[in-house]
């Protein structure tokens, strides 16, 4: 494994604690949510700026990055096979999840991939004036129904995202172990 393999393995280890720490996934909000409590918007924010280091495809600690590099170093044959089917449901989450039907007519389902791009880019990260307008239809049209879909597959995939790390954890506790057999 190279220093910078490890390094982004190391640092997604860290990025991890910070998403699993934010106060919406604590202290019981998320099954408040659930049953239909609307979430602090401060606490949604958080959740959003810690889970888009493993969104963006930039970032060393992309969830599909450190997929690969796991991929690239592991000698388990189990751990290669859960990295495998960890990466196929994250993405079929993304892809297809749950989706929202957005026309009545076209019975159209919008992946939460696009659902995603549309609260990232309207709201959260971005100010892009088309897809606000977008998401402002969306919103008349389904009122809260559409953003209480978007959180809840983000944290569908806050789930494998941690479930990854337990992979990660054994990797880099394997390297050290080599290491200092050296």
């Amino acid at each position: 494994m190279t220093q910078e393999e490890k390094y982004n393995l190391e640092l997604y280890q860290e990025k991890v604690q910070e998403l699993i720490s934010s106060k919406f996934l604590k202290d019981e909000n998320f099954i408040k949510f659930i049953n239909g409590e609307k979430p602090d918007e401060e606490q949604i924010i958080s959740l959003l700026s810690r889970y888009r280091f493993f969104h963006l495809e930039k970032e060393p600690t992309n969830f599909y990055k450190i997929c690969n590099i796991l991929s690239k170093n592991i000698k388990n044959e189990k751990q290669e096979e859960s990295i495998s089917s960890i990466r196929e449901t994250y993405k079929r989450i993304l892809k297809g999840g749950t989706g929202f039907v957005f026309s009545d007519k076209l019975k159209a389902k919008q992946p939460p991939e696009d659902n995603f791009d549309l609260w990232f880019n309207a709201i959260y990260f971005h100010s892009d004036r088309e897809k606000k307008k977008r998401l402002e239809q969306l919103q008349n049209r389904y009122g809260y129904i559409q953003k209480f879909v978007f959180i809840r597959e983000i944290w569908s995939l806050v789930l494998f995202i941690k479930q990854l790390n337990e992979i990660v954890s054994e990797v880099l506790n394997q390297d050290n172990e080599e290491f200092q057999k050296q």
